[in-house]
């Protein structure tokens, strides 16, 4: 079972997911309150999501404060997102901020499922262009090759099994950015390219798979606060 925090009593800081009475949603983290978060999305949530009469995602409330919300754009047919309880499950769609500046340093985390087993190429987030800030996920023969790029590319093949979440990292922030895939990190030059705003799919590369949060900061976070939201997100999703 994904959530670790399944067992909390009444009356505790833990409340419960409309989805299944069962997922617990988990408070917010302070840190991510410092005016310093461009944008916060928890697709767990469903006071989060508007939705259709079909039952699909139209709209994602951002939770930062910013009123930064995410629409959603069918990329054909009429496909949207579709909630489930770990998430947003996207194919065929992307989700799209209002442009706005976002500037280096930006740090972005994500927890997500690419679902897919057979070779493919997705797209999981791109700036307002796409290709600004964005994270490439290339799938062949067991292995990920995931990349980042800012105006440069950083990239590493890493092997994790499709089916289960993991956290991905990135800062973009020049010659001093990194790219970090569940723990693992590359470091390097990202470039200065600057985000314009936030797409979560992509354009010739649709994700495929469950998107469960995303959080944008446009800060390089201290070692410390990066642990601290790190923590948060993997005792929240059992990673």
């Amino acid at each position: 079972m994904r959530f670790s925090l399944l067992q909390k009593e009444a009356g505790s800081m833990y409340r419960y997911n409309a989805f299944n009475n069962a997922l617990p949603v988990a408070p917010r983290l302070p840190i991510l309150d410092d005016g310093n978060t461009a944008c916060w999305y928890t697709f767990c949530d469903p006071s989060t999501l508007n939705l259709n009469g079909d039952g699909k995602v139209v709209s994602v409330n951002d939770i930062s404060g910013n009123n930064r919300g995410l629409t959603s754009i069918s990329l054909y047919g009429s496909h949207l997102p579709v909630p489930t309880v770990n998430g947003l499950s996207m194919t065929g769609t992307i989700l799209k901020t209002a442009p706005f500046t976002l500037n280096q340093p930006e740090m972005v985390y994500v927890v997500f499922k690419h679902g897919e087993t057979f070779n493919s190429q997705r797209q999981l987030f791109g700036g307002n262009n796409f290709d600004d800030m964005s994270l490439y996920i290339n799938y062949a023969n067991t292995l990920h090759n995931t990349l980042a790029y800012g105006g440069n590319v950083l990239q590493f093949v890493s092997s994790y099994d499709p089916q289960k979440f993991i956290l991905n990292k990135v800062l973009f922030n020049g010659n001093g950015s990194f790219l970090d895939v569940n723990g693992v990190r590359q470091s390097g030059n990202l470039g200065t390219a600057a985000g314009g705003g936030l797409t979560i799919g992509g354009l010739n590369f649709d994700f495929f798979g469950i998107v469960s949060e995303f959080i944008v900061r446009k800060i390089a976070d201290t070692t410390i606060n990066e642990g601290i939201i790190t923590d948060y997100l993997k005792s929240k999703y059992s990673l």
